[in-house]
């Protein structure tokens, strides 16, 4: 519904927050709010020939940033706004970053970092940043290393949520 939502955004491409709150104005006035139901999401626009990244958050993981020496961060957003379809009112603001040659974006669903092993331990952010931080510099590596890291944590079969990882690098 989200992506649907998303594709009737008026006119030529929108800024982030404008597009998150097109979409929550929709789900606000249309659907959740008679369910009771909300998503979060993160939209962003990649220019590579600046290497800048633009994007606005509602609710959504931080996304990750995997700096060329191998240490992991989350991009520290301002105002991450509440999650699409609780209120009407909400707006949300954009943010850009740029992305140094070799740098990574992470991002995740929570879907990841609230994975649960045997034992009732939660996967949880560190464990994600160490996993991308072990990894060769390389976007496809990054994944490979964090589903096989994911794996043996908490297994890849049973999951209670969605477990979504997208991962670029500039």
């Amino acid at each position: 519904m989200v992506h649907a939502i998303a594709h009737l955004t008026p006119g030529e491409p929108t800024p982030p927050d404008k597009v998150l709150t097109f979409i929550n104005k929709a789900l606000t006035s249309r659907y959740t709010a008679r369910r009771g139901a909300f998503v979060t999401a993160m939209y962003g626009i990649y220019d590579p020939a600046t290497r800048v990244l633009s994007y606005a958050n509602a609710g959504h993981p931080e996304p990750l940033v995997r700096d060329t020496d191998g240490t992991v961060r989350e991009l520290d957003h301002p105002a991450r706004g509440l999650p699409l379809g609780i209120l009407d009112d909400v707006t949300y603001q954009s943010t850009t970053v740029r992305l140094e040659p070799g740098q990574a974006i992470v991002l995740y669903t929570d879907g990841i970092t609230e994975a649960f092993n045997a034992n009732k331990d939660m996967y949880g952010v560190e464990r994600l940043k160490a996993a991308v931080s072990a990894a060769p510099p390389d976007a496809s590596e990054i994944v490979a290393r964090v589903v096989e890291d994911l794996g043996r944590f908490a297994g890849l079969d049973s999951r209670s949520d969605d477990r979504t990882l997208v991962v670029a690098v500039a």
